[in-house]
């Protein structure tokens, strides 16, 4: 709720609280959950390098889980980040496995939020390919 009013200072705090807890309980779905809000978070700060750090520290414990959802919400995020970062060719490459897996799977749409960012990376990535 804090990432999604742009409280993103208070975000970062309360996430990295409650990936401490997860972390001492063993609860490995809810840290790859809070390290992927983590990653969101730094994207909308501007910290790329973060981002970058903190999803792909979720899409390794995900796919230790074997975790598909949780893995797509991670290469979603990357795939931003390939766009940030100006390779538009990756960033669609990304986008398009992580949609058509998704379809493939029949896992939960994505969030108003989750699908303004994809929409955002294939349009941009889309216009400069």
């Amino acid at each position: 709720v804090l990432r999604c009013l742009g409280r993103l200072r208070e975000s970062e705090e309360a996430t990295r609280a409650a990936l401490r807890g997860f972390r001492e309980l063993g609860n490995r779905r809810s840290e790859g959950a809070a390290l992927n809000n983590l990653g969101l978070v730094m994207m909308l700060a501007g910290d790329l390098a973060r981002a970058r750090e903190w999803s792909l520290q979720s899409l390794a414990v995900y796919r230790s889980l074997r975790f598909a959802e949780g893995q797509l919400d991670a290469v979603g995020v990357l795939a931003v980040l390939e766009e940030s970062a100006g390779r538009p060719e990756a960033a669609l490459l990304l986008q398009s496995v992580a949609d058509l897996e998704r379809e493939r799977l029949g896992v939960a749409a994505l969030s108003r939020e989750e699908a303004t960012i994809r929409d955002g990376v294939l349009g941009d990535a889309g216009l400069t390919v």
